[in-house]
């Protein structure tokens, strides 16, 4: 096969394969029917007090039962809820130290957080745009909150945690408000005995107190939140607790957004993360392997650094802050809950991480106490906020930025979309009030474009040669068709003699394509991009389709692929790619039939039909650089072919015509300086 037949089938699948990738990242998924909720068992639905519950995951072998166990109550009052920090009108990113990054509502339901709305943020909504919910409510029979005290276990101490332990279903509980002002809140719950003392339920001998303590301070996107586990009893108690992390967050763009559950382990070679997404998550509920829904680390001396849960953009992590309670908590599993018929982006997922166990002695001893401080960060996936925080630069919450890197390695892609992400915010900030980033796209594409000059002119001559050796390449295919060893041979010496290498015909198109791919993904995780337009009338958000005008969501057949709006960007892609494929020759090779040149027809055809399809519903930015890219590359080509070809022309005219008299002219005898006479 020749090298250019091996090029273009390289080409093909290099292409095919990222749309692939990039059909999975959820832009034309359609969302089916309802699955059972995954990892349910790990939230007991028993009434107070508290019945059998679930095994925990770290159950040690079964003592005898000497010992009998603890049974609690408490006491729920009425539900209350708490708002902490503020939004403003305007959701724009700053740094004033008087502003508060985010709201929050809490409640005395498992002493929760229900909402969490981001200040500088907005939902995008192009009709009532609002501050954006990062955090929501998970409604699925009972509403699944964030940060939530859920099972309780409470066993005397030489008793195991097994299946046989009563489970204390703090969800379910409202927790006592005992304190609270603008940026703090206090939630208390007391178990033990409970009985009814004339007429009213009391606690008559209380046996464990837990405190739960939630601040907010500007300028911060941390919500800090710390668990005081207080034994009241007078015999030593092991306690265990199942507490919920983020859950409910939103939805970014228009399509889909492909959710992921992280979760970081401290190995030996510094920090680890690993993730499950939605579709996983999805098929592991669909074929009832819940066990698929940890997370477990490469190493098996590891500890637990921090969960997290991402969308496009934002995540909200929830990681230990003190160092007395690193190891005091560990990553327990993913949950996931399918799409609501009729409800359009409703799937979601959450995490549960598990607690404890926690040893405390008697009340009055110096360890009758233990304390664990689990706080949240809720805000944007911006690597730059990381690096100049300590802790989470530490952390390593950048990894929270993970991207698909198509066919290319990850180890390329990333420095380059990195690198990316800062010039392009370097040239938006040196645009000052005039800041634009579509203009910075622009601009980026005549760079890329300036840089590979020398590298397209190269190709366009490389083209050029054969397409003047077309006449000889057909009569040596006519004289050698039935030995095509010959013919092959004949061919490499016509090459060789023109100069013309048929590698460089594709130079160009696969030193593009990584840049495409690394654009691709800095628009996909720079922050800075979301919501920001390039023309006030189109291409109002470069994060998202360039929608001219939007209809009612309809499903292609077969594919399954999502339509929702009439988008111009990638139909003026393909155009300028048909324009380009019409300027480009068709070079026909040695082992080029007319079977072969019809399949490369077909082949380009495909090709300028794949990219508008695949990307339609991609990122305006991403699009509105390839068109700019491939329509620059169209002028480019157009200038430097008539620039070769007046080279060429001006060359030819210069050459003087010959004949053969002309080439029989007679040279003149040199005459001596002197002779002699005779």
């Amino acid at each position: 096969m020749k090298i250019k037949a091996v090029l273009v089938t390289l080409l093909a699948s290099f292409t095919l394969a990222c749309g692939v990738l990039i059909w999975q990242t959820g832009i034309f998924k359609h969302n089916g029917g309802i699955i059972p909720l995954a990892a349910e068992a790990n939230t007991p639905n028993t009434a107070l007090p508290a019945e059998s519950a679930e095994k925990p995951a770290a159950a040690q072998p079964q003592m005898a039962a000497t010992i009998p166990p603890l049974d609690v109550a408490a006491i729920s009052g009425k539900e209350q809820k708490v708002t902490l920090g503020q939004v403003y009108e305007e959701c724009k990113r700053n740094d004033d130290p008087d502003k508060y990054k985010f709201q929050i509502e809490l409640t005395t339901l498992g002493a929760a957080v229900t909402t969490a709305e981001l200040s500088e943020f907005s939902d995008l909504d192009p009709k009532d745009p609002k501050p954006l919910h990062i955090l929501s409510p998970i409604t699925n029979g009972k509403p699944v909150y964030s940060m939530a005290c859920e099972s309780l276990y409470v066993i005397r101490q030489g008793q195991a945690f097994t299946s046989v332990n009563l489970a204390f279903p703090l969800d379910k509980l409202n927790w006592r408000l005992d304190k609270q002002d603008k940026d703090s809140a206090v939630f208390v719950a007391e178990l033990g005995d409970v009985q009814t003392l004339g007429g009213v339920r009391q606690m008559t001998q209380p046996l464990l107190r837990i405190t739960r303590t939630y601040s907010v301070q500007p300028a911060s996107y941390e919500l800090v939140s710390n668990i005081q586990f207080e034994n009241l009893s007078p015999e030593p108690i092991r306690v265990q607790m199942n507490l919920s992390g983020p859950a409910g967050i939103s939805h970014e763009g228009q399509q889909r957004d492909t959710l992921k559950v992280f979760t970081a382990f401290q190995v030996a070679a510094g920090i680890e993360s690993r993730f499950i997404d939605t579709p996983k998550m999805k098929k592991a509920a669909e074929k009832g392997k819940y066990e698929d829904l940890k997370i477990l680390p490469s190493e098996d001396v590891s500890v637990f650094q921090w969960a997290a849960l991402t969308n496009k953009y934002f995540t909200a992590i929830a990681y230990p802050s003190t160092e007395a309670s690193n190891g005091l908590a560990r990553f327990e599993t993913a949950r996931y809950y399918p799409e609501k018929p009729g409800m359009r982006h409703s799937e979601n997922c959450s995490l549960v991480m598990k607690t404890g166990p926690f040893e405390l002695a008697a009340a009055g001893s110096a360890t009758a106490s233990a304390n664990l401080a689990m706080n949240l960060y809720m805000g944007p996936k911006d690597k730059k906020l990381f690096e100049q925080n300590p802790v989470y630069s530490k952390l390593a919450f950048f990894q929270t930025l993970d991207f698909s890197s198509c066919c290319c390695p990850k180890s390329i892609i990333a420095p380059m979309a990195f690198g990316i992400v800062w010039l392009m915010n370097t040239l938006y900030n040196l645009m000052g009030p005039l800041g634009n980033y579509g203009i910075v796209i622009m601009f980026f594409v005549f760079l890329i474009r300036l840089l590979l000059h020398p590298i397209t002119k190269s190709s366009q001559v490389q083209m050029m040669k054969m397409q003047k050796m077309q006449p000889k390449i057909q009569e040596i295919q006519r004289k050698y068709a039935d030995n095509k060893a010959e013919m092959q041979k004949q061919m490499m010496a016509i090459y060789r003699e023109g100069g013309v290498s048929q590698a460089m015909f594709m130079v160009p198109m696969f030193l593009q394509m990584p840049i495409w791919i690394a654009l691709w993904t800095a628009v996909s995780i720079s922050v800075d991009l979301r919501g920001q337009g390039f023309l006030p009338f189109w291409i109002t958000d470069l994060s998202a389709p360039d929608a001219i005008f939007r209809f009612a969501p309809i499903v292609i057949p077969f594919i399954g692929a999502e339509i929702s709006s009439f988008n111009l960007l990638p139909l003026l892609m393909g155009g300028v790619m048909y324009l380009q494929q019409k300027m480009t020759p068709q070079a026909q090779t040695a082992t080029t039939s007319p079977e072969m040149a019809q399949q490369q027809k077909i082949m380009a055809v495909m090709m300028v039909g794949m990219f508008p399809v695949m990307l339609y519903n991609g990122a305006s930015g991403v699009n509105l650089y390839i068109m700019s890219s491939i329509a620059a590359g169209v002028v480019e080509q157009y200038v430097i072919r008539k620039h070769l070809k007046e080279k060429q022309e001006q060359a030819e005219e210069n050459l003087v015509p010959t004949t053969a008299k002309i080439g029989k002219v007679k040279r003149k005898k040199v005459k001596p300086f002197f002779r002699f006479d005779k």
